[in-house]
């Protein structure tokens, strides 16, 4: 998670989505992880908007934003281990079974010029 900045990609396409309504951060998060091809996301306080992106960090730029403008960046790495999950639905005659291979979530904070990274707890 980065404070006070905002992701803007090098390409536009890899804008996925831009939510509204969205009521805090960690609703931000989830409604990245939960979209396959989501690897960075926007969070804006403010106004509780979340913007989606399937760039990487290094896809784009990371800009630094006055602290009044309250933003967050979240980010997925694909360099960290990854979270399969399996899914079987056994409704009707057959079986279906669906599994998602998603990396897994890390975040960097920097708080008085001290920076640390931590994986978000898996489920």
């Amino acid at each position: 998670m980065y404070t006070n900045a905002r992701f803007d990609p090098f390409n536009i396409n890899n804008t996925l989505a831009n939510l509204v309504s969205i009521s805090s951060v960690n609703v931000c998060l989830c409604q990245c992880y939960n979209n396959s091809i989501c690897l960075t996301a926007n969070y804006f306080f403010a106004n509780q908007t979340c913007s989606l992106y399937s760039a990487q960090l290094s896809g784009g730029w990371l800009r630094v934003v006055p602290t009044s403008t309250n933003a967050q960046v979240l980010s997925f790495s694909s360099t960290v281990s990854n979270i399969t999950t399996t899914t079987t639905t056994t409704t009707g005659p057959a079986a279906t079974t669906t599994t998602t291979t998603r990396p897994a979530a890390t975040t960097t904070t920097t708080t008085g010029g001290i920076m640390g990274k931590r994986k978000f707890p898996q489920k």
